[in-house]
């Protein structure tokens, strides 16, 4: 936030000395990332998903079959890859832009390498 407007406003009298150092320490309240927890809740997630259904195939592995849980994971995993695919970044020629990347460093690194 700008610090400057709020000392101004105290010079001037427009703002008193309770409110401006009230302001003060709310400024100075430093944000703090959640990225961690979030992770590991997520982990915690897929771990639990993971863990409910193995059980629940387990205890049903008669009934539900074999090759209905084959099938039932080749579906998962084409999805994924369907996923993926539709999803992966693209630059202007159609290349993945990682690998166009990548194709640049090779290609300085030839062309580097062909004048010594």
């Amino acid at each position: 936030m700008n610090n400057s407007l709020f000392e101004k406003l105290n010079e001037e009298g427009h703002l008193s000395a309770a409110s401006y150092g009230k302001i003060r320490a709310n400024n100075k309240a430093a944000l703090f990332s959640l990225h961690w927890e979030l992770t590991t809740i997520l982990y915690l997630g897929v771990l639990l998903l993971t863990g409910g259904l193995s059980v629940l195939v387990y205890k049903n592995i008669d009934t539900i079959g074999h090759q209905a849980i084959l099938l039932f994971i080749a579906l998962t995993c084409a999805g994924c890859f369907i996923y993926c695919f539709k999803k992966k970044l693209r630059n202007k020629h159609g290349d993945s832009e990682k690998w166009s990347e990548f194709d640049r460093f090779c290609e300085k690194q030839r062309k580097s390498q062909r004048r010594t």
